[in-house]
C-alpha cells in the first residue's frame, strides 16, 4: 500500500483560497455561513459535472438515433425547399456550432480522466517495491528523453526475452537429458 498522501508542502506553494483554504465566515441576519469558495471555482466545477454529464448523455445509442433522425429529416426536406442555399445554410450551421461546443465539452472530459489515470498509475508506481519513482513524473519528460527512456526499456525487454531463451533452451537440455537416460 502507498503512504498517506501529504499535501500540506503544497498548501504554501497554491496559495489562499485553494483547497478549502480560505475561510471567510460572514455574519448576517441570516447567522454564520462556512467556507466560500471562489467564484471561478465554483464556476469550474459547475463546467465539471456539466461536461461529465454532456459527455455521457451524447454518447448514448439515444442520442445518436436522434442526431441520425435530424439527418434524415433534413435530407426529406431538401425537395419541399428545393435544395436552397438556405437549407444548407441550416444543417452547416447546426453542425458547426454543435461540433464548436462539443469540442470543448470533450476535451475538458479527457483532461480530466487522464488526470485520474494518470494518477493512478503513479500510485501503482510508488507502490511497487522496485520500481522506477521517477517514472512518476513521466509526463514531464521532453521528446529526446522519451526516445532515451523508450529506448532504455526495449533494451530491458530485449535482454529479459534473451535471458528467457536461454532458460528456456537449459531446460529443453535438460529435460532430453533426462529422457535419453
Amino acid at each position: 500500500m502507498a503512504p498517506a498522501l501529504d499535501l500540506s508542502a503544497d498548501y504554501e506553494t497554491w496559495g489562499p483560497g485553494l483547497i478549502g483554504e480560505c475561510k471567510t465566515e460572514t455574519s448576517s441576519i441570516y447567522g454564520a455561513r462556512g467556507p466560500q469558495q471562489p467564484p471561478l471555482l465554483l464556476m469550474s466545477e459547475a463546467f465539471r459535472k456539466f461536461a461529465r454529464y454532456v459527455s455521457e448523455v451524447v454518447g448514448s445509442v439515444g442520442v445518436f438515433i436522434v442526431a441520425a433522425t435530424v439527418v434524415l429529416a433534413w435530407v426529406v426536406t431538401g425537395p419541399i425547399f428545393g435544395f436552397s442555399d438556405t437549407w444548407q445554410l441550416v444543417i452547416n450551421t447546426a453542425t458547426t456550432i454543435v461540433t464548436f461546443l462539443m469540442v470543448f465539452l470533450i476535451q475538458n472530459t479527457q483532461n480530466r480522466d487522464n488526470l485520474a489515470l494518470q494518477a493512478k498509475l503513479d500510485e501503482l508506481i510508488v507502490a511497487t517495491k522496485g520500481a522506477d519513482n521517477k517514472l512518476v513524473l513521466a509526463e514531464e519528460l521532453t521528446d529526446e528523453q522519451f526516445s532515451r527512456l523508450k529506448a532504455h526499456f526495449e533494451r530491458v525487454a530485449s535482454n529479459r526475452t534473451a535471458a528467457r531463451g536461454a532458460a528456456s533452451g537449459a531446460r529443453r537440455r535438460s529435460n532430453r537429458a533426462k529422457r535419453s537416460n
